[in-house]
């Protein structure tokens, strides 16, 4: 009787576990299309828009910049 007790602890344990991993898994993947939605947003902005959001999150030098690079410098600083 025990055994068929532990059994069924293991059982349903197993199961919560599962279904935490699937929980973080949806997470993790969720989290990864709106990352690459944000850097696809970033490529399709203006020079001028890039510019303000470097601005907006008080980064230095961007004003020397091309697009390609404050891209770049926006990205790293989303990062960090």
């Amino acid at each position: 009787m025990l055994n068929r007790i532990i059994e069924r602890l293991r059982a349903l344990f197993s199961r919560q576990a599962k279904a935490s991993l699937d929980i973080a898994e949806d997470a993790i993947e969720d989290a990864i299309e709106d990352a690459v939605e944000d850097l696809t947003d970033l490529a399709n902005k203006t020079k001028a828009e890039l510019v303000e959001m470097a601005r907006d999150l008080d980064l230095s030098g961007y004003a020397r910049l091309n697009k390609a690079e404050l891209v770049a410098l926006i990205e790293t600083s989303e990062v960090l």
